[in-house]
């Protein structure tokens, strides 16, 4: 049977209906389901690459004044948000999840993970002997059994930073009163957004993620002092409070989140453990 394909056709036709719903256009947006009204000229090619051009130039102003002011202006785009000027950025969600997609992804190709399970071992090897232990009880070499709990972490850990998020934000609520829930959670997201890229960058001083060498326990504190000065400036924007209490509030924080990260870190392995048990 044929199947009839939608034509676009001139308004002198007859009055225009909605392709999606069906409804008579009474402007340029159909008003029950938000369609815009589209022309037979829009299918030519010099419409589209300029429609084109539009889209990823607006595209890329909103991503790099984001990203400026991200690393520049702590607190700017938190306030600016709570200000109602919004349509000159990416929205905190957005801004986050790409933030950790980028994070998970850079990690992932590294030579040595953070987030990878066979880096965990131990001087009395229980962890080796945990991973053996289940390969057998699941007829299957150890090999496997890591790579189905490495695979449950990476599609785990992204959508597990939300909760890091929710925990954050549930600590400045209670630091801060008399303010909406939503208003910490968009501070969570920007400040986490934050520690995820500039975690890239400040990587770079890491020899590994497992050995508690010289160079790693300073490039942990060294990322500790950025992250909490970041911390506190953007509190002291947002909340406008004196620099005391901001300072204990920041050090409350900023232990919470690191706390937070162990949590979740701990959650998901647990998680991806127990699906690998579980599977045929």
């Amino acid at each position: 049977m044929a199947v009839s394909q939608p034509t676009l056709t001139p308004e002198t036709h007859g009055p225009a209906v909605c392709p999606n719903c069906g409804t008579e256009f009474l402007g340029d947006f159909c008003h029950r389901c938000g369609e815009q009204k589209h022309h037979a000229e829009e299918l030519t090619l010099k419409h589209f690459f300029l429609h084109a051009t539009h889209d990823l130039t607006h595209l890329d102003t909103k991503v790099f004044a984001t990203l400026r002011y991200l690393f520049t202006r702590p607190g700017f785009l938190t306030q600016e948000f709570l200000a109602g000027r919004r349509s000159r950025y990416m929205r905190p969600f957005s801004l986050f999840l790409v933030a950790c997609a980028i994070f998970f992804l850079a990690d992932s190709i590294r030579p040595i993970s953070g987030y990878d399970v066979r880096q965990l071992k131990d001087s009395t090897g229980q962890i080796d002997a945990a991973w053996e232990k289940l390969a057998k009880a699941k007829h299957v070499s150890k090999e496997i059994v890591v790579e189905r709990i490495q695979d449950t972490m990476h599609r785990a850990n992204t959508a597990a930073q939300i909760f890091n998020a929710l925990a954050v934000a549930a600590v400045l609520a209670l630091l801060f009163r008399k303010r909406y829930f939503v208003e910490h959670m968009v501070f969570a997201m920007h400040f986490l957004s934050f520690t995820y890229l500039g975690g890239l960058l400040l990587s770079l001083l890491n020899a590994t993620h497992v050995v508690m060498n010289v160079r790693n326990v300073v490039s942990f504190i060294v990322s500790s002092l950025v992250f909490m000065a970041y911390l506190f400036a953007s509190m002291r924007k947002v909340y406008g409070q004196g620099a005391i209490a901001t300072s204990f509030k920041t050090i409350i924080t900023y232990v919470v989140t690191l706390a937070v990260y162990g949590v979740t870190f701990i959650a998901v392995l647990v998680i991806a453990v127990v699906r690998a048990a579980m599977a045929k």
